[in-house]
């Protein structure tokens, strides 16, 4: 038999391919827990950056079925969407659908043998995830959120926390920089910091927001030539 984390890889890929999600994390999370496969993918359309974080707890069968959707629905502090993926040749049963919808957690089944089958059941409805955690999970996954068009973007690069934003500096250069570099742009908020009350000086770091490159592009494009 498969030992769990065997089905993490997979499902990830059977996101990316069927739930449409433009990437994928596994095992990620934050202190309060961690998430089997969890994916980003784009919900709003052409006029809006809406996003939806998708988290799936995954299962090989063995687990009772209140445990493991209790587990999935648990991810709903992080995630707009939480599915339960289980091992499941013969399916789920009209019960367990119900306690599942009931939960607002999305079903999945695994079947096959020879070849892995993998199947969307019940799909999740839309949460309402703790905002500050939700995007906190987001930075796991090496994206962030554009302050501007709400978009996620790609901000780490090759292991690199932010390889592809330029740091604010006190000069103005890093409009310029971005700009040449199309590079988006990370700048921190010290006024919302300080009045926050949250703990040390240093906490000013935590109170940071985002530029996309193709913001920087459509609001600073000519800062580059100019400068």
């Amino acid at each position: 038999m498969k030992a769990e984390k065997d089905y993490y890889e997979p499902v990830g890929k059977w996101a990316k391919r069927s739930l449409g999600c433009f990437h994928y994390g596994i095992d990620k999370g934050l202190r309060h827990g961690r998430i089997d496969v969890i994916g980003l993918r784009d919900a709003g359309g052409r006029l809006s950056g809406r996003a939806e974080v998708v988290a799936i707890e995954v299962k090989r069968g063995n687990a009772p079925f209140a445990t493991s959707v209790g587990q999935a629905h648990g991810y709903s502090i992080y995630a707009d969407r939480c599915y339960l993926a289980d091992v499941r040749p013969t399916g789920f049963s009209e019960a367990e659908r119900s306690i599942a919808m009931r939960l607002g957690v999305g079903l999945i089944q695994i079947s096959g043998t020879d070849r892995m089958r993998i199947t969307e059941v019940v799909t999740a409805p839309v949460g309402e995830p703790l905002e500050g955690l939700r995007l906190e999970v987001i930075e796991k996954l090496d994206y962030s959120l554009c302050t501007v068009c709400r978009s996620l973007f790609k901000r780490g690069d090759g292991g690199k926390w932010g390889g592809q934003v330029v740091r604010q500096g006190s000069r103005g250069r890093h409009l310029a920089k971005a700009a040449e570099e199309e590079k988006g742009i990370v700048y921190w908020l010290d006024a919302q910091a300080e009045r926050g009350g949250t703990a040390a000086a240093n906490d000013t770091v935590y109170h940071r927001r985002y530029l996309c490159p193709d913001c920087v592009r459509a609001l600073f494009g000519g800062a580059a030539a100019s400068d």
